[in-house]
């Protein structure tokens, strides 16, 4: 029986090894590629967002020990997803994404890397600058 591996979600985690398919879903026979899982999650750096506390932008920064595939998400106090700004392959080293902040309520929000093996989050303010006219 042949089993298309590919076509099963594309960061399976295999006996220490990581099948990655490219997107769109390969050929059936074309085979995976197996990328072997050398650095645990501790080994991801997450930095602390800057500037803090955050008016219109916000830059989030991480290190990745090796390639991998990674979500970055932001989400509110509750814990509730609010956007998705990443999700995707990153090559290993030193990552920066600028967050553009329209629409994000003043107040503390959360940003997390998942990965393969885990959620690491930072958390960050969000302030709005409020003009008060006298007359």
């Amino acid at each position: 029986m042949n089993i298309n591996w590919c076509q099963i979600e594309c960061a399976l985690i295999v006996v220490g090894c990581l099948a990655a398919c490219q997107r769109p879903d390969p050929a059936p026979t074309q085979k995976c590629a197996l990328l072997k899982v050398v650095h645990p999650l501790e080994d991801v750096v997450l930095h602390s967002p800057s500037p803090l506390p955050a008016l219109d932008t916000v830059t989030l920064s991480f290190y990745l020990p090796e390639h991998a595939r990674v979500e970055v998400n932001v989400l509110d106090h509750t814990g509730q997803l609010y956007e998705q700004p990443w999700q995707g392959w990153l090559p290993a080293g030193a990552h920066e994404l600028e967050l553009p902040l329209d629409g994000l309520a003043s107040g503390p929000w959360v940003y997390a890397l998942s990965g393969y093996l885990g959620t690491t989050r930072r958390s960050f303010v969000r302030t709005q600058v409020v003009v008060v006219s006298s007359r």
